[in-house]
């Protein structure tokens, strides 16, 4: 596979895991049952969570996101250097403070995200972020400002490739808004859940040359091509954290397209196993 370059654009953040023993209850103390990371905290948003799932020797993987000048920044930055993916697309904000998710897991297995998203309005595409984009021959747009999510699928070269990792944000991805993005896009993910935001098949058409995979909560997911619809089983696996494995499992995908290597149900397969892997190995560490 020749060497391609892609760009990831959405929200960063440094993130808190935590199982609670119990439920929470207003003006009371529930203990925390488990500290969910070996690294605490542990780098967070989707972006680097589909890099992750991304990472092969022929993928030249740029982020673009935004981080305050805080010493929490600089700890992002020390543990983002560390995952081999190129950092002249995350811009640092003066007085921005380093967003922060946490993720706090109850004991019926329902979660709740609480996110600071550092405390300033977010600014506009770079100079330096807008010739990344330029010089991608992929952009995976996730979970980030709307204004500048617009700004990158409407700049970008008319052959760059575009996937979306959805989520059912409002403001992030506003539904009378997001037509011409879905329009643009060869590969689209999200989750059941979400799939009535996106509109997907109800509200706009799947084109022949495009591809909606939607997970379903850890048994599987369904692919849509065209007017073609399959679902694909997968084995649920019980697990104490599943931060970031939606996205991880799109960036898995997303490299298996790419490569082109085998069928798209292989594809979906494998991306599957890879996810599980990664999971399994998090529940280990802690």
């Amino acid at each position: 596979m020749k060497e391609l370059s892609i760009a990831i654009q959405g929200y960063s953040s440094l993130d808190y895991c935590v199982n609670l023993s119990g439920r929470i209850k207003s003006n009371s103390t529930t203990l925390i049952s488990n500290r969910l990371v070996h690294q605490w905290p542990r780098l967070g948003g989707s972006p680097i969570w589909v890099a992750k799932g991304l990472k092969h020797p022929s993928l030249k993987i740029q982020i673009l996101s935004w981080i305050g000048e805080d010493s929490e920044s600089d700890r992002y930055l020390n543990l983002i250097k560390q995952e081999g993916v190129h950092l002249k697309g995350i811009e640092r904000i003066p007085q921005m403070r380093m967003p922060v998710s946490m993720m706090i897991y109850e004991i019926d297995g329902s979660s709740t995200c609480l996110y600071d998203s550092g405390g300033v309005d977010y600014p506009s595409l770079s100079n330096s972020q807008f010739k990344q984009l330029r010089n991608s021959e992929w952009l995976c747009l996730t979970v980030g400002p709307w204004e500048n999510t617009k700004k990158s699928f409407q700049s970008i070269k008319d052959e760059t490739k575009v996937a979306l990792v959805f989520k059912g944000d409002e403001k992030a991805f506003p539904k009378n808004k997001i037509g011409e993005m879905i329009e643009r896009c060869s590969l689209i993910f999200c989750n059941a859940s979400e799939q009535e935001h996106l509109g997907i098949p109800k509200k706009q058409q799947i084109r022949k040359d495009q591809i909606v995979v939607v997970t379903q909560a850890g048994l599987g997911a369904k692919m849509f091509m065209g007017g073609e619809e399959q679902f694909y089983n997968n084995q649920p696996l019980k697990i104490n954290d599943s931060t970031g494995a939606g996205d991880f499992f799109a960036g898995t995908l997303l490299k298996e397209f790419i490569k082109d290597e085998t069928s798209h149900e292989e594809s979906l397969y494998s991306a599957f196993k890879q996810t599980t892997s990664m999971l399994e190995a998090r529940e280990i560490k802690g």
